[in-house]
């Protein structure tokens, strides 16, 4: 066995055997029809043919070789025929190839090299079919480069339209054009695989924070947050301070003072004509 690595190319010889007995050619499909149909089906003698040549290639090649399929492979066949009848080399080759498929190779197109030969022999006893089987080169599958991390990757007709190397690439890829920037704290996160647009606080705390207003109170004149949505004029810090300014109207006028009502049963202050809301006559 020889090897160059530097051409990627190999003469290794996988297995080589012999089968004893008249070569068969490959025979044609023959049909039948079960009731309203057409089947296809193969002779008898080409099936058991294909048989006896993986059995014979599995009985010479390595006990732990399995159907190879990262090299191209070359097939050598000599058919010594003892009888005149007609047989195309052509059709003998392609029992040897049928025989072997999924056997010595994983697919029959990785088989680069044919070369059969045919002759005659005079006793019947040496009829015989010779067969080696050789790897020509390591056969250099496509491959194409990740669009996240650059690496190249192999590629098969199946994932063709394959973009990433790997799932993580793949995820890692899509991760990054979800990335936004928080309106609160102004970092990048990724909102995860439900993203709206609407979406722009990494967290509840962003988002209340965002949402809050530093205020001072009306009474103590305490720094304090409040919702932008309940922020008004007369802010009050604490319950203490919600009953003093309950107290007067908005211009400090004491409602015990001058607390008026009008004909319609409304109250209001008679000093600036404010009127005091329903709730808070009730307290």
């Amino acid at each position: 066995m020889t090897i160059d690595e530097s051409a990627n190319t190999c003469t290794d010889v996988v297995a080589s055997f012999v089968i004893e007995g008249e070569p068969v050619s490959k025979s044609r499909a023959r049909f039948t029809k079960r009731g309203s149909k057409m089947f296809a089906y193969t002779p008898q003698k080409t099936y058991d043919g294909e048989r006896a040549m993986a059995r014979a290639f599995t009985a010479a090649a390595p006990a732990t070789y399995e159907a190879d399929g990262e090299y191209h492979f070359g097939v050598s066949a000599s058919f010594f025929n003892a009888s005149r009848q007609r047989r195309d080399v052509d059709n003998m080759l392609k029992l040897v190839l049928d025989g072997l498929n999924g056997v010595a190779w994983a697919d029959d197109n990785q088989v680069t090299e044919v070369m059969g030969r045919k002759s005659y022999e005079s006793d019947k006893a040496a009829a015989r079919t010779e067969v080696t089987i050789y790897r020509v080169e390591k056969i250099a599958p496509p491959s194409g480069k990740c669009q996240f991390c650059g690496e190249s990757f192999l590629l098969y007709r199946s994932t063709s339209a394959r973009k990433y190397c790997s799932r993580a690439c793949d995820q890692a890829n899509r991760s990054a054009k979800r990335v936004v920037t928080c309106k609160q704290c102004k970092e990048p996160f990724d909102p995860g695989r439900n993203y709206t647009a609407g979406k722009a606080f990494c967290g509840k705390s962003c988002q209340d924070e965002h949402n809050r207003e530093e205020v001072t109170c009306f009474v103590c004149e305490k720094k304090f947050h409040k919702s932008k949505s309940q922020v008004h004029q007369r802010n009050v810090c604490s319950d203490e301070c919600r009953e003093i300014r309950d107290a007067s109207c908005r211009h400090g006028h004491p409602w015990a003072l001058h607390e008026a009502t009008r004909p319609d049963g409304r109250r209001y202050c008679n000093e600036c004509n404010r009127l005091r809301s329903a709730k808070r006559k009730q307290k």
